[in-house]
């Protein structure tokens, strides 16, 4: 039986975002709406698109903010904490792999090596092996470097575990589903490996449930269906943007990023979904903002309620801090709860990114 303390919390969870507003939709649905990649044509009016084909393809991207909910709940815990600064480590790390500034290791020996090659078949054999001799040079100095950069990172890394700490049911349908896989297992793992790999969770069925919700709410309407690529299967949907209900969790959301007005857990929760979706930080040619006049074009993520590239620019340094590990949100709202979305975050990238490579390789 639940204690009183684990009622009032799950009470908490099921409330989304401000205490003035409440409305009836929980971090899942939130997440859902959000990663939709709807249409609107030249008079910034909804047009009916597959719009879930990538919460249906990438599964992952539902998985996290489930996984987020059900530690909003109280159920999920990290098995030990994980210091703010090894999360901002592991930013800075990221940031730095998708720079490509790594290249810049790799291209001078590499021309070493090919500049060797091509004096040695030009009988210049005196410069082919200094530069052989500057090639291997400079493979010895990186690897002291990558050992010496090994060491130093070797405590900055984060390893913990995601277990469940309270059995007990949420009452939700979808949250218990995965609760239950993740107690059958009988074990902690980090959150990549509850993603990936032999043993990861399965979301089979819980996207409609999460669809058939929005719908009773409000939220979307579903047009028909459309079948994409040949293989998939989609219903076509518009959002409701019109609705009250739209219209104050749009405010609440620009509120969160713009006037960095003090975050509740399920908001911090929502923001770090949104910084998995790629146009959140990456601006590609087919989205745009809210009224802005073009022709049909695709919108989602940040898009859907931001109105200026102005806001966006301050709404990405907003979430760029969230995600490298702000003092002020875990004072907020509890440093073991901020580890756990942070973990959780993070461990849902690593796995889409893994999947990704493992496709294209």
């Amino acid at each position: 039986m639940s204690t009183p303390l684990e009622r009032s919390g799950d009470a908490q969870a099921q409330h989304l975002f401000s205490r003035s507003t409440r409305l009836s939709l929980g971090l899942v649905e939130a997440a859902t709406l959000f990663s939709y990649l709807t249409i609107r044509d030249a008079d910034d009016r909804d047009v009916p698109a597959a719009a879930a084909i990538r919460v249906k393809r990438a599964t992952d991207f539902y998985l996290g903010p489930v996984l987020m909910e059900l530690a909003l709940h109280g159920r999920l815990h990290m098995d030990r904490p994980t210091p703010l600064e090894n999360h901002a480590y592991a930013y800075r790390q990221r940031q730095l792999q998708r720079s490509g500034k790594l290249l810049w290791f790799v291209v001078p020996p590499l021309v070493l090596f090919i500049a060797g090659i091509i004096a040695f078949q030009n009988a210049h054999q005196q410069l082919a092996l200094l530069l052989f001799l500057g090639f291997g040079a400079y493979i010895i100095v990186l690897l002291l470097l990558s050992l010496v950069i090994s060491s130093f990172s070797k405590d900055k890394r984060v390893q913990a575990n995601l277990a469940v700490v309270n059995p007990t049911p949420t009452g939700n349908g979808v949250l218990d589903a995965i609760l239950w896989q993740m107690l059958s297992t009988g074990e902690s793992r980090q959150v990549y490996r509850w993603l990936y790999g032999r043993g990861a969770l399965k979301a089979d069925g819980l996207y409609k449930i999460t669809e058939g919700r929005l719908v009773e709410q409000g939220w979307i309407t579903l047009t028909g269906k459309q079948r994409v690529l040949g293989l998939i299967e989609v219903e076509t949907l518009v959002i409701n943007r019109q609705t009250e209900q739209w219209q104050a969790l749009s405010e609440q959301l620009r509120s969160a990023l713009l006037l960095e007005d003090t975050l509740s857990p399920h908001m911090v929760a929502l923001l770090l979904c949104l910084t998995l979706l790629t146009e959140t930080f990456v601006t590609p040619r087919n989205l745009r903002f809210p009224g802005q006049p073009a022709k049909r074009k695709m919108v989602s993520s940040l898009y859907q309620f931001l109105s200026s590239p102005e806001e966006l620019t301050i709404a990405r340094q907003r979430l760029q801090a969230l995600m490298q590990g702000d003092q002020a949100i875990a004072a907020a709202i509890g440093f073991p709860l901020y580890d756990t979305l942070l973990s959780i975050r993070n461990g849902v990238e690593r796995s889409v990114e893994a999947k990704r490579q493992t496709s294209t390789g």
